[in-house]
């Protein structure tokens, strides 16, 4: 069984779908009328995305991650973030040597974590 989508509730489906696509690479899958839109990745992940008025508060620690396959990448999605999105991309990324994670949120406050790892390696 794999995990395949995250359905996120959004102020602003546009803003949103260009932020993901702009720092993810997601591209537009299919809208099912007006209200849902599900974007997806280079990996085949769905990224749904349905309006509401005020985003959600999530429980404390809940976030969502994306993994890159080299260092350097943390620092050029940073640079490349703080760029276009600046308030959501405020605390530049972290080494820990053998590990890095650059933590940030969304248009809608929503956390996530970009991670790099020389110890995990990718299942695709």
């Amino acid at each position: 069984m794999d995990l395949n989508h995250l359905h996120l509730m959004v102020k602003d489906i546009a803003l949103s779908k260009k932020f993901y696509e702009d720092l993810f690479g997601f591209k537009e899958k299919i809208w099912y009328g007006e209200d849902l839109l599900f974007l997806q990745n280079s990996h085949g992940f769905d990224l749904a995305l349905s309006p509401i008025e005020t985003p959600l508060a999530l429980p404390p620690g809940f976030h969502y991650g994306f993994s890159v396959k080299e260092k350097t990448r943390l620092q050029e999605i940073y640079s490349q973030g703080n760029k276009l999105y600046p308030n959501c991309f405020k605390t530049p990324p972290k080494d820990y040597g053998n590990w890095g994670t650059l933590t940030c949120c969304d248009v809608d406050n929503y956390p996530f974590e970009i991670y790099w790892d020389e110890n995990l390696h990718s299942t695709n």
